[in-house]
């Protein structure tokens, strides 16, 4: 919930984030969202184009860090995926 609320996107895009959407630019995470709304498109020919977010870090308040709180769940989460 507090990557959503940071990307300020739906729900159903990061139900198909990877890896590979996400990189590092100079201080940010940079991650890039394929729409998922084919019909709300705008001012683009191709419905599935994507969309670059950045995210920052929030070390004056590490309760709700999104960086924090994406590399705790990485970690704890790591044994479900072997």
């Amino acid at each position: 919930t507090n990557l959503m609320w940071n990307l300020v996107c739906r729900s159903e895009s990061l139900d198909i984030l990877h890896l590979e959407h996400i990189s590092w630019e100079d201080d940010a995470m940079k991650v890039v969202l394929h729409r998922t709304k084919p019909g709300k498109a705008r001012n683009h020919s191709d419905s599935s184009s994507s969309q670059v977010k950045h995210v920052f870090a929030a070390p004056e308040s590490p309760e709700i860090c999104p960086i924090l709180i994406l590399g705790l769940y990485t970690f704890a989460s790591r044994g479900i995926c072997m």
